[in-house]
C-alpha cells in the first residue's frame, strides 16, 4: 500500500485493512458504515485521513449524535486505522486514541451506571397472570416468555428465525448469533415448551422469523424499541408502575 493511499483512496484502503483481519461479513458491513460516514464528513470540510485531528473528529462525533459508549466504539474503530497509518508515517500522531483517553477519563469522573432492575417475584407473578388473559396476543406472550425464559437480548429476539428454533429435539435449545456475532445455544426451559409448539404451528412460514408481526402471509420483524413499548403496556396493565425494568 502505497503512503497516499489513505488520503486519496480511504475506502479502497480500509477494503483492503478490513481483508487483512478477516472479519465477518456483518462486522465489516458496520466497520465500512461508519468509516465511509467519517470519510465523507471530512471531504465536506475539504480535509482527509491526512489532516485529521481531535477537534475534527469531536465534531464529527456530535454530527452522528450517538451515545457516549458508542463514541468510545466509533473512536476505537479509527483508532486502529491511525495506528496503521502511523506505522506507514503518513501521520505524527493518532488523535483518535488521544481523544478516547480524554472521553474515558470524563466517564470515570461521573456518577456509576445505575444497575439494571430486574422483576421481583411479586412483579412476576402479576406479569405472568396479565399474559395469560384472553385479550393478550398469542405473539405478545410468545414474547414475553422468550424475553424472560430464555434471557435473549432484545436484538436476538427481533432476529430469531424459526429454522433456529429446536423444539423437538432431546434437549430443546435456540440457536441465536449475539453480541459480537458470535453465535450460542440457549436452553429452553420446559415449561415454554407447549406455549411455543402451538405458535410454531401458526407460522406461516418456517423460513422466516419465529416472531413477528404478520403482514400479507409474512412476519415482519418486530424493532427494538417496539419490543419496549409492548413490555411497557404489559408492564402497566400488571399494575407495575413504581420502576424502569
Amino acid at each position: 500500500m502505497k503512503n497516499d493511499d489513505w488520503a486519496s483512496n480511504p475506502t479502497v484502503a480500509y477494503d483492503i485493512f478490513l481483508q487483512k483481519r478477516g472479519y465477518s461479513e456483518k462486522t465489516v458491513k458496520s466497520y465500512k458504515s461508519v468509516f465511509n460516514n467519517f470519510v465523507a464528513f471530512l471531504q465536506n470540510h475539504k480535509e482527509s485521513l491526512i489532516t485529521a485531528n481531535d477537534r475534527m473528529m469531536q465534531e464529527w462525533l456530535i454530527s452522528v449524535s450517538v451515545s457516549h459508549n458508542t463514541e468510545i466504539r466509533y473512536l476505537s474503530l479509527l483508532s486502529s486505522v491511525f495506528d496503521e497509518m502511523f506505522d506507514a508515517g503518513d501521520i505524527d500522531e493518532n488523535f483518535a486514541k488521544r481523544l478516547i483517553d480524554k472521553k474515558l477519563k470524563l466517564k470515570r469522573g461521573k456518577a456509576g451506571k445505575r444497575l439494571p432492575v430486574a422483576l421481583d417475584k411479586n412483579e412476576f407473578d402479576l406479569l405472568m397472570a396479565e399474559i395469560e388473559k384472553d385479550n393478550v396476543l398469542p405473539r405478545i406472550k410468545v414474547t414475553v416468555l422468550l424475553l424472560l425464559g430464555c434471557g435473549l437480548r432484545v436484538s436476538e429476539y427481533c432476529e430469531l428465525a424459526a429454522k433456529d428454533v429446536y423444539l423437538d429435539a432431546e434437549r430443546p435449545y435456540l440457536r441465536v448469533i449475539g453480541k459480537g456475532d458470535k453465535e450460542r445455544e440457549i436452553p429452553i426451559p420446559d415449561e415454554l415448551l407447549v406455549v411455543l409448539g402451538q405458535h410454531e404451528t401458526t407460522l406461516p412460514t418456517l423460513k422466516g422469523l419465529f416472531v413477528g408481526v404478520e403482514r400479507s402471509g409474512k412476519l415482519v420483524a418486530y424493532t427494538p424499541s417496539g419490543v419496549f413499548k409492548m413490555i411497557q403496556k404489559e408492564k402497566r396493565s400488571a399494575t407495575i408502575v413504581n420502576r424502569r425494568i
